[in-house]
């Protein structure tokens, strides 16, 4: 794959899940890395963009 998309968290009935953390983990353990990750910037926990790697939409 060339592009990971996401969204920058998750919401659960008791938790926010930041997502930016465990995507940025994954990719600097991986063996690969994406051209780009498209994130959906949900207003909850915004998420730090990584300049030439990322691309934003607005939730």
């Amino acid at each position: 794959p060339k592009l990971i998309i996401s969204a920058s968290c998750g919401v659960e009935p008791k938790d926010i899940i930041d997502y930016g953390p465990l995507l940025n983990g994954a990719i600097e353990r991986s063996s690969w890395n994406p051209n780009k990750a498209v994130m959906t910037q949900c207003d909850l926990c915004p998420f730090p963009m990584t300049k030439g790697r990322d691309a934003t939409g607005e939730m």
